[in-house]
């Protein structure tokens, strides 16, 4: 890829350990930890946004974070192999967050997250939109927080949208870089699909990770199970919320302002069409991934 970029930029991208001239290029940092710099007479804004998502932009504003965070920024972004060895009993959980436009003032966005939360966080920005919290506590102890409540007030706050991903709960020892930017690439993945959701949690993106490196003819056969359903949005839209309610009638007939006879009718109706009884687990699985393979 840094070949590709280099021949297509020509004389106007260099490499180097350290970005440089920083007032006319553009610096992006590269797998091996040095950095490849871009004029930015050349660079157009939706380059620079493509760029962004496969490269991660350096931002000058790293290089005087205090302490805490430079050890952090050091551990994710520069030596992400780096195992972190510290008290057995010590956890660690990834907070990713994307934000719908930028954040101009950043440490006011930072005072009122961490305004929510009960233990001392840390926040690292990749760039003015994207970032994440790292939170460290006692494996004794899990945080019990209402992310939906707190992405309502920084919302009201700040006018913009955002999206947040809990991901998974890491004791140490670990390698918090490898599993940081782990977590990353499956938020990424799954924003698009998830577009509508404020809140993604690691048990709600496996099925799409599965799905994504399933190989189409799967996809099909997948899709198949529904042919006698396949243009009944209503229905699957039922179904899914249903699956995703945990099999629990009267929370998806709240959810979805119904009656639970009327949700009760659905279900038999897709059971009857497809052959397939979602009321057991086996039938369950079956149903949710066809109805994801569909939505892809």
């Amino acid at each position: 890829m840094i070949d590709r970029l280099k021949a297509y930029y020509g004389e106007h991208a260099i490499l180097s350990p350290i970005p440089r001239d920083e007032h006319n290029m553009a610096w992006f940092q590269i797998e091996d930890s040095s950095y490849i710099g871009i004029n930015k007479s050349v660079l157009s804004t939706k380059d620079s946004e493509l760029l962004s998502i496969f490269l991660t932009p350096y931002d000058s504003e790293q290089t005087h974070l205090p302490p805490e965070k430079a050890y952090w920024y050091n551990l994710l972004f520069q030596h992400p192999d780096q195992i972190l060895q510290e008290e057995q009993d010590i956890c660690i959980q990834f907070i990713h967050f994307s934000i719908a436009r930028p954040i101009q003032d950043k440490y006011e966005f930072e005072e009122a997250l961490k305004g929510l939360y009960h233990s001392n966080v840390v926040i690292i920005w990749e760039n003015n939109q994207n970032g994440v919290i790292i939170e460290k506590f006692n494996h004794m102890i899990f945080p019990d927080y209402n992310l939906d409540a707190v992405i309502d007030v920084l919302t009201s706050d700040f006018g913009a949208n955002m999206q947040f991903f809990e991901g998974q709960v890491h004791r140490l020892p670990m390698k918090p870089g490898h599993q940081f930017h782990l977590e990353k690439q499956w938020f990424k993945l799954c924003k698009p699909v998830l577009h509508q959701q404020r809140t993604i949690r690691l048990t709600g993106v496996f099925a799409y990770l599965l799905l994504s490196y399933t190989p189409d003819s799967l996809k099909e056969e997948l899709q198949h199970a529904l042919h006698e359903v396949i243009q009944d949005k209503e229905l699957l839209k039922t179904i899914r919320t249903y699956l995703e309610c945990n099999l629990n009638v009267s929370l998806t007939s709240k959810k979805l302002y119904m009656h639970r006879n009327s949700l009760q009718y659905r279900i038999e109706k897709f059971i009857e069409k497809t052959g397939i009884d979602i009321k057991n687990f086996q039938g369950a699985v079956t149903a949710y991934l066809a109805i994801l393979a569909k939505e892809e």
